[in-house]
């Protein structure tokens, strides 16, 4: 009994030493709980207290710069003022355009004319017309004739016009182009010096119808002669019929051919045919040759 008393209040005293350990133990762990809080509650008030004047004047510094910083200002387009058209005018009708008339094209000049050269008369006219003596006193000379007039012929131009006329036995007449004046190309060049090859004196002088026929000659325009170049021996006329030979033929002419010039050409003409020839010539303005070599 004795020792279970002992025991007991020993037990007893363990039991109340622990109990007090276990107190103190967990006072101590409730006070360093309570000093851990303490700790992060004081540093989390001291960021919260370091932090905030720090966000605060953050926040209040952007907003200054943002109120402090110029704004563009406001972009004021200029009031356009109204153009004012003036009136435009009625157009006006178009007006009927003139026709002015193109300038015609110069004419080419013409060509010069060539000298037409017969026994030594000479002339620059466009339309000419021999008038031969195909009679038979004529026949020892016609070699002469036919010689001075191939040359006087072939030296015609283009632009020239002629005929050739013979006075044949009894008035009758050879033409190298029938009552007409022909343009003196090379073909009728040849026509005139063909008949002239084929002539063959005979008969008697009649120069009165040759130079008729010789004035009424019209080229293509219907214009007759300019000039006429009359060849002849001789005439068969006697005494005072000369000068009624010259009166006829300036009758003629005057009706015929007015502004005709006669060329004439004695062969060793006599005296009196001489004078007939060179009277005949004189009067219409033109020039008398005779050939004596």
């Amino acid at each position: 009994m004795s020792g279970q008393s002992t025991f007991r209040p020993f037990v007893r005293r363990r039991g109340a030493s622990v109990r007090l350990w276990a107190v103190g133990a967990s006072v101590a762990l409730h006070l360093l709980a309570l000093g851990v809080l303490g700790v992060f509650h004081f540093a989390r008030s001291a960021d919260a207290e370091v932090s905030t004047p720090a966000d605060i004047s953050i926040h209040t510094i952007k907003r200054v710069v943002e109120q402090s910083e110029p704004k563009p200002k406001p972009k004021i387009e200029p009031v356009a003022t109204p153009v004012v058209q003036p009136p435009r005018p009625e157009p006006t009708p178009p007006q009927p355009k003139a026709e002015i008339p193109a300038p015609k094209a110069a004419e080419p000049a013409p060509r010069p004319v060539e000298t037409t050269l017969f026994f030594g008369a000479e002339t620059a006219a466009g339309r000419v017309c021999y008038v031969v003596d195909g009679s038979g006193s004529m026949f020892g000379l016609m070699y002469l004739v036919r010689q001075q007039l191939r040359e006087s012929i072939l030296k015609l131009s283009p632009e020239q016009s002629f005929n050739v006329v013979f006075v044949m036995q009894d008035g009758q007449l050879l033409q190298a182009f029938e009552g007409r004046l022909a343009a003196a190309t090379p073909a009728a060049k040849a026509d005139a010096l063909n008949l002239l090859a084929q002539i063959r004196p005979e008969g008697q002088t009649s120069a009165e119808q040759g130079l008729a026929a010789a004035m009424r000659l019209r080229d293509a325009s219907r214009r007759g002669p300019e000039v006429i170049f009359f060849l002849t021996d001789g005439f068969d006329l006697m005494g005072g019929a000369g000068e009624d030979f010259v009166r006829r033929i300036t009758q003629l002419r005057n009706a015929l051919a007015p502004s005709v010039v006669l060329h004439t050409v004695g062969v060793y003409p006599d005296r009196h045919d001489s004078a007939i020839l060179s009277r005949l010539a004189e009067t219409t303005g033109g020039r008398y040759t005779e050939v004596n070599e």
